[in-house]
């Protein structure tokens, strides 16, 4: 088999097959959850791999350079030492190196050098092809839950909707607890298809452009009087005294002459999704540590003016949990109605909303609010959104109403309270009314679930979740996963393909000079100065390993640092 590549081609196809196998387990497994393997791990067979081509590469590669030292002195006569040099290139790093400078580079021997060089690369460069991440997976066994609610109407209103409102003005910056829906998931990340709802939402308009101010100085007193037209007036005074100082900061009241909600009055025929419309009036910048904070009220005072709509409408959401935090994406909204089917005592609101699967709007589904819920909302709840607050040297007044009244909260929570979660801080109107919108919203869509788990004990809250036909979802649990980082396998390729093209040249070079396939092969360099040798016996390659195998070798020390060599021929003596 010496006279073959056999050997050759096997660790060439070898080392390829190694590759191949690679690259289909990195293709298989490239963004994909890791393999519930027990004794093994992916980067174990990368790495059993890897290393398997490399060391079947190095088959060819190494009796091309072995083979090469005798076509380098086939070529032309050279120095015996380059025959050392040619040997340590097969061996390792530094042969490598001292056979690149000896070629300068000009052979194909030293295209197998830099294959070898490189090939030390081979496991550095495949430990950095997988890369692990974690991401979230479906788990089948969990059920995640979400309220959603098509309908409302509680009576009378309820102590949830209530707790809800309140928490909202005075807890505002706590939104998970007020606004969010009631969900249950158990990993921390869910997903739901898309789930609509009846809802309610707030409008709000900065009419600020739309004051009138008015003014008159009386007895080192200024007076002035701002007001929206048809709206609630605010008076305030600029006195030179301390003793002469009365103002009113904040006027807050029900609109029923709209400057920009014009359409979003009640009527008679049920057809406005609105609830109410406020109009506030508030000064800006005030020093709450001067008296009542009114007293720094000046000419250059400045006022804002806002109106606020509180509509019922029916919205369409993507939601989800990431890392225990509910996330909510609006796809679609609705607010067209339509007059009720049945009389008023029954229905105030239904709306219209066409069927959409893509949007969670199922067959059948109606989205209404109940009359005599309007009613208890409307007059037991939205009549605290109303008063003045004004203020006398050091005292300021928050409506008609004792500490602790509704009325008196909210006020209180519109001209001091921080709203630091609101999209625009300085419209305290707007930023109470999202929060009320809020708070309502999450009480309708929660209604299901509370009305079933106020009167059913002593069963479990899965069981609650399904009677009160929650929305279904996906609970998402953590699983490590692999990417594979393909720039890390052009190394091992690039030596593959540096390794085969010596190799192949190598067989070539053979064939032209017709030289014996002796690759790494010592034995002819011990018969270099052989006696009796022919012509016939170099053609029939005798004198070979068929000489080395009937001769003995003794290797014998003549003198201190002086060895010699002698060879002592069988009786069946070949070299006759």
């Amino acid at each position: 088999m010496d006279n073959w590549w056999i050997w050759e081609v096997m660790g060439l196809l070898g080392s390829a097959a190694g590759l191949l196998a690679m690259l289909a387990f990195l293709l298989k497994y490239d963004g994909n959850q890791q393999p519930s393997w027990k004794q093994l791990s992916l980067n174990t067979v990368i790495a059993i791999l890897s290393s398997l081509s490399k060391l079947l590469l190095f088959i060819p590669l190494t009796s091309a350079i072995g083979q090469l030292k005798w076509i380098w002195v086939a070529q032309q006569k050279r120095s015996l030492a380059d025959l050392s040099v040619f040997d340590a290139a097969s061996r390792g790093l530094i042969g490598s190196i001292q056979l690149l400078w000896l070629t300068r580079g000009l052979h194909l021997a030293a295209w197998g050098a830099i294959a070898t060089i490189l090939a030390l690369g081979f496991a550095p460069f495949n430990q950095n092809l997988i890369h692990y991440y974690q991401d979230n997976v479906e788990e089948p066994l969990q059920v995640a839950y979400l309220a959603n609610s098509s309908s409302y109407d509680n009576i009378p209103i309820n102590s949830v909707l209530k707790a809800n409102i309140y928490n909202s003005i005075l807890n505002p910056n706590a939104r998970q607890s007020w606004g969010v829906p009631q969900y249950a998931c158990s990993s921390g990340n869910c997903t739901w298809d898309p789930v609509t709802s009846l809802e309610a939402r707030s409008l709000c308009t900065d009419v600020t452009e739309h004051l009138r101010k008015q003014c008159h100085w009386h007895d080192g007193v200024t007076n002035c009087t701002l007001s929206i037209p048809d709206g609630a007036p605010l008076w305030y005074q600029i006195s030179t005294s301390d003793k002469d100082w009365e103002s009113q900061a904040l006027v807050l009241s029900e609109s029923f002459t709209n400057l920009v909600y014009k359409n979003a009055t009640r009527s008679d025929n049920y057809s406005s999704p609105s609830l109410a419309t406020w109009q506030s009036t508030m000064a800006l910048g005030l020093d709450f540590n001067l008296g009542s904070a009114t007293m720094s009220i000046t000419n250059d005072t400045k006022w804002i003016a806002t109106e606020c709509s509180l509509e019922i409408y029916v919205r369409s959401v993507n939601a989800s949990v990431r890392n225990a935090v509910y996330y909510e994406t609006t796809l679609d909204t609705w607010s067209d109605t339509a007059l009720p089917d049945v009389a008023p005592n029954g229905l105030f609101l239904r709306f219209i909303v066409p069927e959409n699967h893509s949007l969670g709007v199922l067959e059948g589904d109606e989205f209404f609010l109940g009359w005599d819920a309007w009613d208890s909302i409307y007059y037991e709840m939205l009549p605290m959104f109303s008063g003045i607050v004004s203020g006398y040297l050091d005292d300021l007044d928050f409506g008609d109403d004792a500490p602790g009244d509704a009325a008196y909260n909210v006020l209180q929570a519109l001209f001091i309270q921080n709203f630091t979660d609101c999209a625009t801080p300085d419209e305290k109107l707007c930023c109470i009314m999202d929060n009320l919108a809020a708070a309502m919203s999450k009480t309708f869509r929660d209604s299901e679930y509370t009305k079933v788990q106020a009167s059913r004990f002593n069963v479990s809250a899965t069981d609650v979740r399904n009677t009160a036909n929650m929305a279904f979802g996906r609970t998402l649990v953590t699983a490590t996963f692999f990417r594979v980082h393909w720039q890390w396998l052009t190394l091992p390729l690039l030596v593959w393909i540096l390794a085969a093209f010596t190799w192949i040249g190598t067989v070539f070079l053979t064939a032209r000079t017709g030289l014996q396939k002796w690759r790494n092969n010592i034995i002819p360099l011990l018969f270099l100065y052989r006696e009796g040798g022919t012509k016939a016996d170099e053609e029939n390659d005798v004198g070979g390993d068929a000489t080395a195998d009937v001769t003995k070798a003794e290797l014998a020390s003549r003198s201190p640092g002086v060895s010699t060599m002698s060879f002592v021929a069988s009786a069946l003596n070949i070299f006759r």
